[in-house]
């Protein structure tokens, strides 16, 4: 928890160092509308190793911040290389964040998630019936950077290039175990070690590629 306190203080420090004492010259090449929209088409984050897709709303505070709405989904869905299990993976996340513009379309990002993540891992053994699961929250810190760029007249596109997400509580809201007695002790152990995967790993979010336009 204070190596979160840490990161987020050296990342509010560097964005109030870099706010509107910019050169006005900067200012004028910057679009004047004052919102946003965007479809993120792709991308990975902020749940570990889950490709994702969302929406984001953003309203522009002054022409180098603006404050954004996310809400992002994804799944996965992986067979066993020998065959023997299925996992699966859904979530969903909502986010509030700041954006901070570094000249023409570098930006650096903050913010707070709160993803819900649906877990499930089903063996495909024909002697037994054991599967495992959960359902979960987490609320995470988030920090990242990118480039966007305007195109036409309104439209924006743009990437986040590379984020992290750092867990700062979470809580499992229900699992289950079902499965034969010989087995219970290695699911209980599998399925603790998911929550853990899920809910409590910091992850690396990935070229989050995104469209929009602005009005």
């Amino acid at each position: 928890m204070k190596k979160v306190f840490v990161i987020f203080m050296i990342f509010t420090s560097f964005v109030q160092a870099q706010a509107p004492s910019q050169s006005a010259d900067l200012e004028s090449t910057l679009h004047t509308n004052k919102w946003v929209i965007n479809a993120q088409l792709f991308g990975v984050g902020p749940v570990h190793r889950i490709w994702s897709q969302g929406i984001t709303a953003g309203y522009y505070i002054n022409p180098f911040q603006l404050i954004q709405l996310e809400i992002m989904t994804g799944n996965r869905l992986m067979i066993d290389a020998n065959g023997s299990g299925r996992e699966s993976a859904t979530f969903t996340a909502v986010g509030g964040h700041l954006k901070h513009l570094i000249g023409r379309s570098l930006y650096v990002k903050g913010g707070l998630d709160f993803t819900q993540v649906n877990y499930n891992y089903a063996y495909a053994r024909s002697n037994t019936n054991d599967d495992f699961g959960f359902i979960g929250n987490a609320t995470e810190l988030t920090l990242a950077f990118g480039n966007q760029w305007r195109v036409f007249a309104n439209g924006v596109v743009g990437f986040d290039w590379l984020g992290i997400s750092l867990p700062i509580t979470s809580n499992v809201r229900s699992d289950f175990v079902s499965s034969s007695v010989s087995n219970q002790t290695s699911s209980r152990s599998e399925l603790e070690d998911a929550e853990t995967y899920y809910l409590k790993r910091q992850t690396i979010n990935l070229v989050r590629f995104y469209a929009g336009f602005t009005w």
